[in-house]
């Protein structure tokens, strides 16, 4: 492979790969994953490259061990993320449950390494975007406490295994209100969340609100103020009404009512507010 591709060379040969290859082969299939990844991988290098020349990046003189060591572990890095974003896709509707994985255990690795609980590496605290907790680890409360030091965190995960644990999403939302939040979800709680805390509001840049599998019966009022949701899932909730809470949700495209008590009259007024939105039944 040309060391000296540039960066669109390299997107139009994934392309190119993507568009030709016969995905039912299993075969081919894996043959053509293996060539995206040593390009992605390849991608990544090339452009973090410029960006450490021009000054941006983790280290401005490459030259040193130092400076190169944190390049190196910054390419790894960013290749688990598109790893486990390929196997999102891959898995399809439910990936979201998964989200992240490899993130997760390297988190949780980074504070059983260390005998005091802070961040080793601050490169990591201020390029990290998605954060998963998943309060049915030991020691979670480890990272919870350790949130407010994440500075780019746009996807946040709030999720348990199993039969559900109890959670305090003010502690968490709270710790996280500096977020720049894009997508939140919280998953999977049952009877241990019955309410969503007003503090969601708070997150005007949320274009995603998942809430699978839980005990929430309604919306907080704060969730009006989300102008830019777009997608809105609160399957498997005993909720019955969404039409106050949602109707000022203007660019709310997809919504999910799958396993509520959401009835047909009620989505046939929510389709009148909000026309342009897609109701999952």
């Amino acid at each position: 492979m040309a060391q000296n591709q540039n960066p669109a060379e390299l997107r139009q040969q994934m392309a190119q790969i993507r568009k030709t290859t016969d995905w039912n082969d299993p075969v081919k299939a894996k043959a053509a994953n293996e060539k995206i990844q040593a390009l992605a991988k390849q991608l990544i290098l090339v452009s973090n490259k410029a960006n450490t020349q021009a000054g941006k990046g983790p280290g401005n003189d490459p030259g040193t061990a130092a400076a190169q060591k944190v390049f190196e572990d910054n390419v790894e890095y960013r290749m688990k993320i598109w790893k486990q974003m390929m196997k999102i896709v891959d898995a399809g509707k439910g990936a979201a449950m998964d989200l992240a994985v490899p993130l997760r255990e390297e988190i949780v690795q980074e504070y059983l390494d260390d005998e005091t609980p802070k961040i080793k590496n601050p490169e990591f605290s201020q390029d990290l975007n998605v954060l998963v907790i998943n309060m049915s680890l030991k020691g979670i409360q480890v990272i919870i406490d350790q949130m407010p030091n994440f500075k780019s965190v746009k996807t946040l995960v709030i999720k348990c295994d199993g039969m559900g644990v109890p959670v305090n999403l003010p502690e968490i939302l709270g710790k996280a209100s500096a977020y720049p939040l894009e997508e939140l979800y919280i998953i999977n709680f049952r009877n241990f969340v019955t309410s969503v805390p007003s503090l969601v509001g708070n997150f005007k840049g949320l274009t995603t609100l998942a809430l699978f599998n839980n005990n929430i019966s309604e919306l907080p009022k704060s969730v009006e103020s989300l102008s830019k949701l777009r997608t809105l899932y609160v399957d498997q909730n005993p909720i019955t009404s969404l039409v106050a809470e949602i109707g000022t949700c203007k660019n709310l495209k997809l919504l999910g009512v799958e396993k509520t008590h959401i009835t047909s009259a009620e989505c046939t007024a929510i389709s009148k507010i909000l026309p342009q939105c897609k109701i999952l039944q």
